[in-house]
């Protein structure tokens, strides 16, 4: 077993939302101020079923999508981390991917997708306690929103991309390039999110610890039953995971079998 006991991270929001609100909509950010309530709920489902940081509400969140659905991007980013710090528990920024690739195999220019990462990271900065770049599918864009960070906030930097189970993403990078990479822009953490379950992402795992001494973060899609996902997770623990957490259709019902095994 690890000496350490990982670091528990909370699960997924987008599925939880659904289940309390229906539909989302196409700016599901803006759920942060119509329905602060649900939101803070959901957060405070996380931290009573014993998560150790919260992860902010903002996945879908930057200035270029503010812009296109005309509201402010300040105050949707505040709100949702104050709905955050509600919960009484540390809060990661959530930071996804822009939704846009970038040149030459996208339209999206270098240095606007830095001033995006570094406009969200740089505000959310100074009421979160880390900042956690997530579901990245090309590690160019991994590069530019690392580097935004580090010239945006002094809090710790974590990064997970998204794999196959094979330990390669969709634009064809390794687990290993990856490592490599955030290890040399001295992120504090990273790992692998999404995608795959706790049962497919042992060779991506192998690949990251082979390639990196940083910590690492494990956050995969749900199992059904909250039982077995914790089981599955504790492969994960016993090898040194330093953070374990869930993302797709996990609850905080995979939360609470997690932690119990993980104090055990």
């Amino acid at each position: 077993m690890a000496s350490r006991k990982p670091i528990l991270l909370d699960g997924a929001m987008g599925t939880q939302l659904q289940a309390k609100v229906g539909d989302i909509g196409k700016y599901p950010e803006l759920l942060n101020q119509t329905h602060t309530k649900e939101i803070r709920e959901i957060h405070k489902a996380y931290a009573a079923a014993g998560a150790d940081i919260i992860t902010s509400h903002t996945f879908t969140l930057s200035p270029s999508r503010a812009q296109k659905a005309e509201y402010k991007f300040q105050d949707i980013l505040r709100r949702a981390l104050i709905n955050s710090v509600e919960s009484g528990l540390p809060v990661a920024l959530d930071v996804g991917p822009l939704g846009k690739l970038l040149e030459p195999y996208g339209d999206l220019k270098t240095d606007e997708a830095h001033a995006e990462f570094a406009a969200m990271i740089s505000l959310g900065g100074q009421l979160a306690d880390y900042i956690l770049i997530e579901t990245l599918v090309d590690l160019r864009e991994a590069e530019v929103a690392i580097d935004a960070a580090m010239n945006a906030t002094d809090k710790p930097v974590f990064i997970t991309m998204t794999f196959k189970p094979d330990g390669t993403t969709f634009m064809g990078a390794t687990a290993e390039d990856f490592a490599a990479r955030a290890d040399a822009l001295s992120v504090n953490a990273l790992g692998f999110n999404c995608t795959v379950n706790p049962l497919e992402g042992h060779t991506i795992f192998e690949k990251l610890r082979s390639a990196t001494d940083l910590p690492i973060i494990v956050q995969p899609n749900q199992l059904d039953d909250p039982n077995e996902f914790a089981e599955a997770m504790m492969w994960y623990a016993e090898r040194g995971a330093a953070y374990l957490g869930g993302c797709c259709g996990t609850t905080p019902e995979h939360t609470k079998a997690l932690r119990a095994l993980i104090d055990n």
